[in-house]
């Protein structure tokens, strides 16, 4: 079993198909078995459009374009095929799971989506006399994996 890779530079436009099973699927990553026993691990944004949910199992054509990560494509499309065929249903219980690779792959990506981090600071100045103290917090990644949010309050008395 391998990791399916394609080599491809990131171009605008560039769309590729692929069709296959649905390994396992999240809120922001869906990892697909094709027919010759490749697995190829998609991301999702917010102009993916796909079904509402997407059960292991299920026979996909996934229209995708690359990312900037090596074995990873940003699936623009997912169309549902159906449920998978009796003879595969058969086989996909005695089938290995995804190479380990590709599972540490979407682990790091579902961490990378959860990130929130809470942050308190606190600072003294000797002129003016101040004494100062605030709160923040990190959201992020929100639109792109370079863009955070970063709100705080901050508040100073002298």
């Amino acid at each position: 079993m391998t990791l399916f890779c394609q080599e491809t530079t990131p171009q605008q436009g560039t769309n590729d198909v692929i069709e296959g099973t649905v390994v396992s699927s999240s809120p922001e990553t869906m990892v697909v078995r094709t027919g010759d026993n490749r697995y190829q691990l998609f991301t999702f944004d917010q102009n993916t459009t796909k079904p509402r949910t997407l059960p292991p199992d299920t026979r996909v054509r996934v229209s995708s374009t690359p990312t900037n990560e090596s074995g990873v494509r940003l699936a623009t499309t997912v169309t549902e095929l159906g449920g998978a065929s009796t003879a595969q249903a058969g086989q996909t219980s005695k089938q290995a799971p995804p190479p380990p690779s590709v599972t540490k792959q979407e682990r790091n990506i579902e961490r990378e989506v959860r990130r929130w981090h809470v942050g308190v600071r606190a600072g003294a100045a000797l002129d003016p006399e101040l004494f100062l103290f605030g709160v923040h917090s990190q959201i992020g990644p929100i639109f792109s994996h370079k863009v955070s949010f970063r709100p705080n309050a901050e508040f100073a008395f002298g």
